[in-house]
């Protein structure tokens, strides 16, 4: 049984014929650039009241700007003009997206004058954590005071400068005088090779051969001696020792469970 040829629809045989000239899609036109515009003025200007006002509340009669100079103010100033510029080209997609960023750039300057504001306490902090971590550092108590924490090793270890080179002290009230290592002195401009080792000093190893110098000047924190006789050991020291010669002229000192505390009056010392 034959089968007479389906007759081919003419939009069949065309397909691009069922598309009317209705139906090709235009540009469309960005119809949201003007309300975006205005978003942006809108958020530029509210920016510049905002941070000005804020500026003026905090402004005294004499120019003082909660603890700031004038030249803080027109820093303050300078910034919230940047402030707004960047608002004003970011907050194109509405006042939502603008609100958000202003409260996000409201906290984070607000986190940085509280910061500003607690310096002191953090600084406080900073220097008792520091003290933990890096023992001979120290922390100052006072103008005049500082403590170190004991060491690992059950030690007390200071960090001093001698004749301007740091050098990392054993703190040790058995010794008599402060006695260099020898890379120590060579640190703080002593040739070892040439120093005379004519004297001998009592260690618990034994007796050993010690030149006698003379440091230029001793600084421990805040306390500074001039002129202080010191020794270079001859043999291999682990350590500097910080001797009795250096506690003596201090105010005072103590040792109280893990803190050794020093003070001293006046800052140099001949």
């Amino acid at each position: 049984m034959s089968q007479t040829p389906k007759r081919q629809n003419r939009d069949d045989a065309n397909p691009w014929a069922k598309y009317t000239d209705s139906d090709v899609s235009e540009p469309i036109e960005d119809s949201e650039k003007p309300e975006s515009s205005r978003s942006g003025s809108i958020a530029f200007v509210v920016t510049l009241i905002f941070g000005f006002g804020l500026i003026f509340f905090f402004t005294k009669t004499r120019g003082a700007v909660t603890g700031f100079d004038k030249g803080d103010v027109v820093w303050a100033g300078a910034m919230t003009i940047f402030i707004a510029f960047w608002v004003r080209s970011l907050s194109g997609n509405g006042l939502k997206t603008y609100a958000k960023q202003a409260l996000t750039w409201f906290g984070i300057i607000l986190a940085c004058v509280t910061l500003y504001a607690y310096k002191a306490e953090l600084g406080a902090v900073k220097d008792r954590v520091v003290s933990v971590l890096v023992p001979d550092r120290g922390m100052a108590v006072s103008e005049n005071s500082h403590v170190f924490k004991k060491a690992a090793n059950g030690h007390f270890y200071i960090q001093g400068q001698v004749n301007g080179s740091p050098i990392i002290f054993l703190a040790d009230t058995g010794a008599t005088n402060v006695v260099l290592a020898k890379r120590d002195a060579e640190r703080a401009g002593f040739d070892t090779e040439t120093l005379v080792y004519d004297r001998q000093a009592s260690t618990a190893n034994g007796l050993v051969d010690t030149a006698r110098i003379e440091l230029d000047e001793l600084r421990v924190a805040g306390f500074v001696l001039d002129n202080l006789p010191a020794y270079v050991n001859d043999s291999e020291l682990d350590e500097s020792l910080l001797g009795m010669n250096f506690f003596s002229r201090l105010e005072g000192y103590e040792v109280e469970g893990d803190a050794l505390t020093i003070r001293w009056r006046g800052e140099r010392q001949p």
